[in-house]
């Protein structure tokens, strides 16, 4: 689809720069939104060296349904590798090895971390304290926007955030309008000062099938905190 092309070359371009762009993709539903920011971001984990600490991508959804059904999705495209790694952190994820498997969470392949203690790296997979090149945060964290409230307020929960972070997706993005919408830009801020970035550093993606079609590049750019000459409408 030509959507899903734009944002690759939008991404590619501007790889090598130092402001990285806002891209808000607005496509009917069905239409392959999801791959419009997947594959970009794939393509730049992939091509890219892990530089800093904390997770290089957070993907967030409004709610718990919206993320289990895409982490299925990006997992399946991810598994036969370890290279690229991802995390699903929601209220139901469990706590460590012995309640995961009390739980019946799947021992999922090496590209998917199973537990929360696993994701700090404080264990591997079989439970046991990690060390050395085991010890390793995901590089993609899918979660909700009331679970980031929540980790970026927890001590145990700041290995995620770190100068590593390299893009951020909000997905349904109509919802957020009004109060939410401007809850959900200082939420980000707060996140972007929290790894030490700044808006202008780290590519930012909003997608959804019903938002309007007028001021578009305004909406991202206030959702974003970016200037709107680095946001790019993609229809």
């Amino acid at each position: 689809y030509s959507h899903q092309q734009k944002s690759i070359e939008i991404c590619a371009e501007h790889r090598e720069k130092d402001d990285k762009p806002g891209l808000v993709v607005t496509a009917g539903t069905g239409a392959g939104k999801t791959e419009a920011f997947l594959l970009p971001i794939l393509d730049d984990l992939f091509s890219t060296k892990t530089v800093g600490r904390g997770v290089r991508c957070l993907i967030l959804y409004p709610m718990n349904a919206l993320v289990n059904d895409q982490v299925d999705r990006l997992y399946n495209w991810m598994i036969g590798q370890d290279e690229v790694t991802l995390f699903h952190f929601t209220g139901e994820t469990q706590e460590n090895k012995r309640y995961a498997d009390q739980a019946g969470v799947p021992n999922w392949e090496p590209c998917r971390f199973r537990t929360r203690q696993e994701a700090r790296g404080l264990e591997d997979k079989n439970g046991r304290p990690a060390a050395g090149d085991s010890a390793r945060v995901p590089d993609i964290l899918i979660t909700n926007y009331s679970m980031l409230e929540y980790m970026l307020c927890r001590p145990q929960d700041s290995v995620f955030f770190g100068q590593a972070l390299r893009a951020v997706v909000l997905d349904e993005a109509h919802l957020y309008t009004g109060t939410l919408a401007a809850e959900i830009s200082l939420l980000l801020r707060r996140l972007l000062l929290r790894c030490g970035r700044r808006s202008e550093e780290v590519m930012h993606f909003a997608t959804s099938a019903t938002l309007g079609s007028s001021k578009l590049r305004e909406f991202g750019s206030s959702l974003f905190s970016k200037p709107e000459r680095l946001v790019e409408i993609v229809k």
